[in-house]
């Protein structure tokens, strides 16, 4: 049953930790190739949403991670009896995105560092939280009702 408030709160430190690690090491905009044209560490102050999305407005960006954060969190209310995957997915999605939700607060902005060369946007530990625990959920969501019979 606390599986979501422990891989939210891994997921949140482990965020949190990476992206002052990255600040505490790099300029903005600077990059360090971990592996040549694969992956570099490139350090960017991201004041957009996923993808550009919605410009530069990071009060409405943070105000608006917390319903998200919220809905996620109602919905865990809903999934008890489910499976650990599906408490794990929502998990990690509560963590990033209070992750993210605290950087844009706290700085006006998100710290994105992981740049994998073959990808056009930077992302964060959230970022990867978010996406992995949002597939996880659709897997889980796919295979519960294949299972399910039929309604009639």
């Amino acid at each position: 049953m606390m599986r979501l408030p422990a891989v939210a709160l891994a997921v949140l430190a482990l965020d949190q930790a990476t992206k002052a690690l990255v600040r505490a090491l790099l300029r903005p905009g600077s990059s360090v190739p971990a592996i040549p044209h694969v992956l570099s560490w490139t350090y960017v102050q991201n004041t957009h949403a996923a993808f550009g999305m919605f410009g530069e407005h990071p009060l409405l960006l943070g105000a608006l991670g917390l319903p998200i954060a919220g809905f996620f969190l109602v919905a865990y209310k809903n999934v008890l009896a489910e499976s650990p995957w599906t408490q794990l997915a929502l998990g990690a999605i509560v963590g990033g995105a209070l992750g993210n939700v605290w950087d844009r607060l706290h700085a006006g902005f998100v710290t994105d560092f992981v740049d994998f060369k073959v990808w056009s946007e930077t992302f964060n530990v959230a970022d990867a939280a978010i996406t992995l625990g949002m597939i996880v959920l659709l897997l889980t969501t796919l295979r519960r009702r294949a299972a399910s019979p039929p309604a009639h």
